[in-house]
């Protein structure tokens, strides 16, 4: 995600990629020495915008494709992918979004009042994610062969509406990015360590700087490694997950 600010700061400000990825390593920064509440709440406040930008610009981008969807086939680059297999990659990133959401989203669960209220987040969410990730999927579909040529094509689809639009959404994908991170750290962070505390504050240091580091691979050349091993990382997960409800249904030893 922090190489990924550094590409989107490149892509739509022209700023040296390692520029953006410090802008970003410094706002995630102090947003962790928050509390818990005031980092949910800023998470909260940016989801919604994100996912009315993303409705509106997928959808004008599939309704005015730049090549007919008939034709897609003969524009894609399996090369950009991180196997040849679509159906494969489609898995493995099914493992990548449960692997990177599930620390904070168990987080999350706990703090609900009631099962109840846990479980109706978890449907909703899912809807919402599948409904986002569909309309993206197509949008980038409708911007071959264009997306074979940017590392962010959802900024691509923003510009093709105005271009004063693409540099709006470079904001609003920053802003995702920011989400992502700061969701995906302090789960990390606490982990290890009790919030807050000094150990706390030297761990968040030590793994920006390993993260302003590993940015420098690139950002495609990132996905394209890390994707599948977070996917497999995920898929396990699953696995447990699966086994423990089993258990729980059907066995009077309830598994934590």
């Amino acid at each position: 995600m922090i190489a990924g600010s550094g590409a989107t700061f490149s892509q739509a400000f022209g700023i040296h990629p390692q520029i953006g990825v410090l802008i970003m390593i410094l706002i995630s920064f102090g947003t962790l020495l928050l509390d818990f509440d005031k980092i949910v709440n800023i998470i909260g406040g940016i989801t919604p915008l994100l996912i009315i930008a993303v409705i509106i610009i997928t959808g004008y981008n599939i309704l005015n494709p730049e090549v007919p969807y008939s034709e897609v086939d003969t524009v894609v680059d399996p090369s950009r992918t991180p196997t040849s297999f679509w159906w494969f990659d489609a898995v493995t990133y099914a493992g990548l979004a449960l692997a990177t959401a599930f620390s904070f989203l168990s987080i999350m669960g706990s703090e609900a009042s009631r099962h109840a209220i846990a479980r109706r987040g978890a449907i909703y969410g899912g809807l919402i994610i599948m409904l986002l990730m569909l309309l993206v999927n197509v949008g980038v579909l409708s911007i071959m062969p264009t997306a074979n040529e940017v590392p962010l094509p959802a900024m691509t689809m923003a510009s093709n509406m105005a271009p004063w639009l693409g540099t709006v959404y470079s904001v609003i994908i920053i802003l995702l990015i920011f989400n992502s991170v700061v969701g995906l750290m302090y789960p990390f962070l606490t982990r290890f360590t009790e919030p807050f505390t000094g150990k706390y504050k030297i761990m968040l240091v030590v793994s920006l700087i390993a993260a302003f580091i590993i940015s420098n691979v690139g950002f495609v050349e990132l996905v394209n490694i890390v994707y599948p091993i977070l996917g497999y990382i995920g898929l396990a997960i699953s696995a447990a997950l699966f086994v423990r409800w089993i258990m729980n249904k059907n066995t009077k030893k309830k598994l934590l």
